[in-house]
């Protein structure tokens, strides 16, 4: 396939879309049992936002290409979340590039990690 229909396929995420992005199951394309027969590619899956957004910080930018502006929110827990604390969790216009671009930040991960480490 040449690149420019594979870029074609890619799917850039509209900003309605963005507060339910890392709820789980949200961006499956499995409907029924039976479509595991027919799954077609095996590179990142949607359905791993929500489990990643537990276990670390995800900041989601995204523009599309009839968009002025790009949007961005952050998760946690399978929700948007403020980006700092006493701010709206709604995601905010902000300067970016086409497409949709995803960030996750370790210090979370260490953070929740190491928690649960000293809990045991």
């Amino acid at each position: 396939m040449p690149a420019e229909e594979a870029l074609s396929l890619l799917t850039v995420l509209q900003k309605d879309d963005m507060p339910i992005l890392c709820e789980r199951f949200t961006t499956s394309k499995l409907k029924a049992f039976k479509d595991l027969e027919s799954i077609g590619t095996y590179g990142f899956r949607g359905e791993a936002l929500a489990s990643i957004s537990h276990i670390a910080h995800l900041k989601v930018t995204t523009k599309t290409a009839g968009s002025s502006c790009a949007w961005q929110g952050h998760y946690a827990d399978g929700k948007l979340v403020p980006a700092k604390p006493g701010q709206s969790a709604d995601p905010k216009p902000c300067a970016g590039r086409g497409g949709t671009q995803i960030t996750v930040s370790p210090p979370l991960l260490l953070s929740r990690a190491q928690r649960a480490h000293q809990a045991v």
